[in-house]
C-alpha cells in the first residue's frame, strides 16, 4: 500500500481541518473523506467542502447515514429505554467510522488513516505493540472515547494533534495558515443531537417508532415522591430536572425498568465500592495484567484508584474509596499513568 498517501477523517471543523493541512504540509498525499452520518449535516458538509478546496485535496464524501441509524441512534435509543447509559462515540468509533475510513483507504489503495482525535499512537519497540497515550492536551484528551480499538487498527492510524499542549494553539494554526473554519465553535457533545439535549432526541425518535412512554414512581427509601417522566428521560447520578421538592439534594441511584421506577437517594447513599464490566479490550491484545490502575467510568470524571482483575470474560473493578453514581452502559476505562490500557461496559455495580 501506498505509505505517502493518507486518507483524513474530515468533519467541516478546525480539529479535522487543521489535521488535513498539517499532513499535506509535512509532505503527504492527502485525500480527505467525509463520513455523512445524519441530516444535520449540511453546513458541515459545505465547510469540509470549502476547506478541501482551500487547501486543494480531493474529498470524498460517503452517506452512511442508515448504517448510523440502525447502528448507533438504534442503540442510543434502547440503552436509554433500558435504563443503561451509553457512550455513542465509543460505539460509533469502532463499529462505524474507522471501520468505514479503513474501507475507503483500501479501494484507494492507501495504508494509513487520520483523524482529529486528541490522542497520541506510540510503538513500543521493547514489546513490539502500538500503545495509546493520552494527548499532551489533557483537557482535550479523548483516548477514553478509543479503548475498543486494537492493533489491526493502531498500525494505521495517526493522530497529529495528540502533541498540542493547548487546545488555542490549534486554533491559532488554523488562523495563522488561513483556514476558513478557524473561528467555528467546537462540535457539541453528541453529533446526532443538536440541541445537545439527549431528551429531545428520545421525545423525537420515541415518536418516530410509536414508543408510548410511561410515567412512574419515583421513590426514596421505599416511598413515593412523585411521578417520573418516563425511564429513558434520567441516568444514574441525575440531579437536575427531577421536578421534586425533598428537604435534601437528591439524586437518580437506581433504575427499575421492569417495574418502571426511579429510585433516588441522598447523596452519601449513592456510593459503591466497585463495578463489573463485560465486552471488555485491551489495546495491546494481551491478557489483562491484573494489578492496580487509574479508573474513569464517564469520559469527563476524574480518574480513580482501583483493583482490577479479570474472572470468566468480565472485568472486576475494586475501588480503593467508594464511587458515587456509577451507570449501567457507560465506559470504565482504565489508564497505566498516561498510557490507556483498554476498558470495557459497565454491566453491573456492586
Amino acid at each position: 500500500m501506498n505509505m505517502k498517501k493518507i486518507l483524513v477523517a474530515m468533519s467541516g471543523g478546525v480539529d479535522s481541518s487543521s489535521t488535513a493541512l498539517m499532513l499535506k504540509n509535512s509532505g503527504y498525499e492527502v485525500i480527505g473523506c467525509f463520513l455523512n452520518m445524519h441530516t444535520n449535516n449540511q453546513q458541515a458538509i459545505q465547510d469540509a467542502k470549502l476547506v478541501s478546496e482551500f487547501i486543494g485535496i480531493e474529498l470524498i464524501i460517503k452517506d452512511i447515514s442508515q448504517k448510523f441509524l440502525e447502528i448507533v441512534k438504534d442503540d442510543f435509543y434502547k440503552e436509554y429505554r433500558n435504563g443503561r447509559t451509553p457512550n455513542p462515540c465509543v460505539l460509533c468509533n469502532k463499529e462505524i467510522k474507522f471501520k468505514e475510513l479503513f474501507s475507503i483507504a483500501d479501494g484507494k489503495d492507501i495504508k494509513l488513516v487520520a483523524t482529529g482525535h486528541y490522542a497520541n499512537r506510540i510503538y513500543d519497540e521493547k514489546n513490539k505493540k502500538y500503545i495509546l497515550k493520552k494527548s499532551k492536551n489533557l483537557t482535550k484528551d479523548q483516548t477514553y472515547m478509543l479503548w475498543r480499538l486494537g492493533q489491526n487498527e493502531l498500525e494505521r492510524i495517526i493522530f497529529p494533534l495528540g502533541e498540542y499542549t493547548n487546545k488555542s494553539d490549534v486554533r491559532i494554526y488554523a488562523e495563522d495558515q488561513k483556514l476558513p473554519v478557524f473561528d467555528k465553535k467546537d462540535s457539541q457533545d453528541i453529533c446526532f443531537i443538536p440541541s445537545n439535549d439527549y431528551h429531545d432526541f428520545i421525545k423525537e425518535y420515541s415518536a418516530s417508532i410509536n414508543d408510548i412512554i410511561l410515567d412512574g414512581d419515583v421513590i426514596i427509601n421505599g416511598k413515593s415522591i412523585g411521578k417520573h417522566k418516563g425511564i429513558p428521560y434520567y441516568t444514574i447520578g441525575q440531579r437536575r430536572g427531577l421536578g421534586i421538592a425533598y428537604k435534601e439534594p437528591i439524586y437518580v441511584k437506581q433504575i427499575d425498568v421492569e417495574n418502571n421506577i426511579i429510585e433516588v437517594a441522598t447523596l452519601e447513599n449513592t456510593y459503591s465500592k466497585g463495578l463489573i464490566a463485560a465486552d471488555y479490550n485491551i489495546i495491546n491484545d494481551e491478557k489483562l495484567k491484573e494489578g492496580v490502575y487509574n479508573i474513569k467510568i464517564r469520559y469527563k470524571s476524574k480518574e480513580k484508584l482501583g483493583t482490577i482483575s479479570e474472572q470468566n470474560g468480565r472485568l472486576i473493578v475494586n475501588f480503593n474509596e467508594p464511587i458515587s453514581s456509577i451507570a449501567l452502559g457507560q465506559s470504565v476505562v482504565l489508564y497505566d499513568d498516561d498510557v490507556l490500557i483498554g476498558g470495557g461496559i459497565i454491566s453491573e455495580v456492586f
